[in-house]
């Protein structure tokens, strides 16, 4: 089809790009798992150990995520 795939932010010039931004929240039905108003800068638990498992694995998920 003369087409590829590319999860690049901004594969060809004078085409917007994505930037790559991403959001995520996890939740249990209209409740913010990530969200706690007594935790730390009110992120809850799991909030912190999300964020901690992302930054711990950064190098490892680059391997996948970011073109060569």
């Amino acid at each position: 089809m003369g087409m590829t795939a590319s999860f690049l932010p901004k594969p060809v010039v004078g085409v917007n790009g994505s930037g790559m931004h991403t959001n995520v929240s996890v939740s249990n039905g209209k409740k913010n798992l990530f969200w706690d108003p007594k935790g730390e800068e009110k992120l809850s638990k799991l909030g912190w150990e999300f964020t901690d498992r992302i930054l711990t694995h950064g190098n490892d998920i680059c391997l996948v995520l970011n073109p060569a």
